[in-house]
Parts: structure tokens; sequence; C-alpha cells
């Protein structure tokens, strides 16, 4: 559990031994080298990836990491947002060079950017942006929420915009779309894929994804 306070952070443990809650981590915003975010932003959504911890909220200009082992809090500094608030995902190629992360990034317009970046690095830049990769999506008219990331995938939802009709009489008029489809994108090839339409009424902001369950194309659980 992590507990965000005006001067620092902290992180609880839960002991099955004891029984009883523990500071496992703790640091001060100036150690971090930021700020304490505003108050309207939160540390419930993260990315889990290789025992470390991410949250790219609530800065626009850096990732808060917390490594799982160490139980150590740092920071990545890589401006990486293009709106104010919107959740950008971390992955990881499963196969490529370690100490390695990709950002995912819907920057509207019909377009998903990848950006891959250096977790560790001993060079005087460190979390150096390497590249970026462009990805123009399908259905420029859906409007898109980036939702989280695994095993190297990240996951997007899609809310097509309404619909337009044209009657007999040539009056336009428009119709609220039925369903929302949801995507992921491979951080490694950035193929990306539809994985399912849901009502309108199911419209999930988190998604729990699961892998090597029947039958084998399942990528999403929600």
């Amino acid at each position: 559990m992590l507990a965000r306070y005006t001067t620092k952070l902290v992180a609880f443990v839960f002991s099955t031994v004891t029984r009883q809650w523990g500071i496992a981590a703790s640091c001060s915003w100036s150690a971090l080298g930021a700020e304490e975010p505003p108050n309207r932003y939160g540390l419930g959504c993260f990315d889990c990836v290789d025992g470390c911890f991410y949250w790219t909220v609530p800065w626009v200009d850096k990732i808060l990491v917390l490594d799982g082992l160490k139980m150590e809090f740092s920071i990545i500094n890589y401006a990486h947002r293009v709106e104010d608030g919107l959740r950008a995902p971390v992955a990881v190629d499963r196969e490529g060079k370690p100490g390695m992360l990709t950002v995912g990034e819907y920057m509207g317009n019909g377009k998903f950017r990848l950006s891959r970046i250096a977790k560790q690095s001993d060079s005087e830049s460190p979390n150096e942006r390497l590249s970026e990769n462009i990805i123009e999506l399908p259905n420029y008219d859906n409007e898109y929420f980036t939702l989280g990331a695994a095993e190297g995938f990240i996951f997007l939802r899609g809310i097509p915009g309404d619909e337009k009709i044209e009657d007999s009489s040539s009056e336009d008029f428009y119709i609220d779309p039925e369903e929302i489809e949801y995507y992921s994108v491979d951080v490694k090839t950035a193929e990306f894929e539809m994985i399912c339409a849901m009502d309108m009424d199911k419209c999930y902001f988190h998604v729990c994804p699961y892998f090597r369950f029947a039958p084998p194309s399942a990528k999403l659980c929600v």
C-alpha cells in the first residue's frame, strides 16, 4: 500500500507472519527531486514490470518507480505525456534488451506513440529516450483511452463517436454507438489488434490482463 504525505511518500507492506502492517520504504519528495504532486492526482493506477512498480501520473515530466525487491523509490526524468492527467502505461519487450522500457501514450487524432527509454544507464543522461514509433490507429472516429500494460502488451479502450445517418429526406441525424471496443498493442512489433467489443454500459477504466489460459487468443479480462 502506498501513502502520500506533504513531505514524503511511504510504502506499507502487510506481514502474514506478524499479521501487522509495517513501513517498507519511505522517501521525501525533495530526495526524489520532485515536488509534492497536486492532490487531484492519486497513485492508484500503476504498472508492474520485472518486480518494479511504475506510476506515470501525476507528473508530466517524471515517472515514479518503486523497486519491489530493494524497496527503494526513484524517479525517471522523462517528459512523456501529451495531455496533463492522461495515463501512459509502461511495458517491456520480453525478448528485448534488458533495462529497456516502453512508454505507450495516446496522442489524439488517431495516433499512438511508443517511446523506448533506458531504465538504467551509466551515461550522464540516464533514462534517455532512445527511439519513438508513431502508430496510426484505425477508425479515427474512436476516442481512445489507455488502460494498462502486461506481458509486452499495452491495452486501450476505443469509444466510437456518434454515427451519422442520412435518411430519405436528406436530413442528417446521429445515433449513439452501441459498443465499446478494446484493443492491444504489441510493444515489440507495434501490432494493433482488436480484442473484443462490449455493450456501452460495460465501460471499464482499468483492466486485468491474463495470459496462457484457454482460449489461446485471450489477452484481456475485465
